[in-house]
């Protein structure tokens, strides 16, 4: 019996459900805590800068970041380290320059996004880690390097709760430097960091990847635009009050739903490469589109508890932030909709057709950003709802009409 106990306890599955679930917990966290402890105007500053470290990587790491997920296999080869060079000497090269950038611009400004390029960093070299690990199946080691990046996010918290929202800056440098810390360690451990520091940088390699991983990086840009946009056009017209209340409603309304599917995407994907590199991608697609199935005939459900969840819970614990329930309501629709595209572009970047996700994503970007700038003055934070909820029906409906899939759908 303690055998098998024991058994259980090693086993990789307990360790992958363990670190997806702490993954799980600390952006419910960051969804949920942050904004009972910053008050309303240093909520809208965290909620406006975090997202630009996050576009920043997106520019200048996003292309290497899918390429590497989709060839993770070929980094962590033992016999050819040319790609594990190239990919240290990249990161090792730009990482140097953010830290420049920092400490520049520091000696120049006070702004609060000076900090931009050390959230940048942090949020790359992290990116970066867990999609190795959850790629190749290191569980164990995903396992603790979640734990270790919700460890920086519980000091941040208590350093927030603690000092208040006027050292939100200094909170936020702590935050990402002990992110690139636990980081370095992950890639130290893989073996993507080498010693000494010097290493060779294979063009070749640098272009395939660049080639794959570009259009993904319009992709990540689109999502972007589509997703946080509509905040920095509200500061426009509304007072930060009312975009306070918003950001909220987005963000509690759209995790309802966005987290399961992040949480699912992280058990699919992975499969769905080890069953295109074992049995063809024919098999891999009919995996992706039979999970969708499975999605579409619970959307109504997902929609009916996303709405009772995510309603009553903002009233009652967020009484300082405006409420309105149908606001909320579009956000959480929006959101099923959007569920529906990592399904549907998975096929485009099994195939290496990367481009028609982009196209697809820029066109709900560009459908935003239009609607936003026409409805926000208009209508407020309801035009802004409006709009993503008409943006990802866009992109939908476009990947949904590009795919070439011979199989059952729905």
């Amino acid at each position: 019996m303690l055998a098998k106990i024991n058994n259980i306890l090693r086993s990789p599955t307990l360790f992958t459900l363990m670190g997806r679930m702490i993954q799980l917990a600390t952006q419910i966290a960051l969804v949920l805590v942050i904004p009972k402890l910053l008050v309303p105007d240093a909520y809208v500053k965290f909620s406006l800068i975090m997202p630009l470290g996050i576009l920043g990587a997106s520019l200048l790491f996003g292309w290497m970041i899918r390429a590497i997920y989709r060839y993770v296999h070929e980094l962590l080869a033992e016999d050819d380290s040319r790609c594990r060079q190239t990919v240290y000497f990249y990161y090792g090269v730009i990482s140097l320059l953010l830290v420049a950038a920092y400490f520049i611009t520091s000696f120049f400004t006070n702004s609060f996004y000076r900090l931009v390029p050390i959230l940048l960093l942090a949020v790359a070299l992290k990116m970066t880690a867990l999609s190795v690990l959850n790629a190749s199946e290191k569980y164990r080691t995903f396992f603790y390097a979640h734990l270790s990046f919700a460890a920086s996010l519980a000091v941040f918290l208590v350093l927030c709760a603690k000092v208040g929202a006027e050292n939100l800056e200094q909170n936020l440098l702590v935050y990402a430097s002990l992110d690139i810390l636990v980081a370095i360690v992950i890639w130290r451990y893989l073996e993507i960091l080498t010693w000494p520091p010097f290493s060779e940088f294979d063009k070749a390699m640098t272009k395939r990847f660049f080639l794959y991983g570009l259009p993904l990086v319009m992709q990540e840009i689109s999502i972007w635009v589509i997703s946080l946009s509509d905040r920095y056009l509200l500061t426009l017209w509304e007072p930060s009050e009312r975009v306070a209340s918003y950001i909220l409603s987005y963000q509690l309304s759209s995790s309802v739903i966005t987290i399961p599917i992040t949480f699912a995407m992280l058990v699919i994907f992975p499969r769905a490469i080890r069953l295109d590199k074992e049995s063809g991608e024919q098999s891999a697609l009919d995996y992706i589109y039979r999970m969708l199935r499975y999605y579409v005939h619970y959307i109504v459900l997902i929609a009916i508890l996303g709405c009772a969840i995510v309603i009553p819970f903002k009233y009652f614990v967020y009484p300082a932030y405006e409420f309105n329930p149908v606001i909320m309501i579009i956000i959480v629709l929006a959101h099923i909709v959007s569920g529906l595209s990592p399904f549907l572009s998975k096929e485009f970047e099994l195939n290496g057709l990367t481009l028609v996700i982009s196209k697809g994503m820029g066109l709900g970007a560009a459908t935003n950003v239009g609607l936003n700038l026409a409805f926000i003055p208009v209508f407020g934070l309801m035009g802004a709802a409006v709009a993503t909820f008409m943006a990802y029906g866009v992109t939908v409906i476009y990947l949904y009409r590009a795919r070439s899939y011979k199989g059952k759908i729905v």
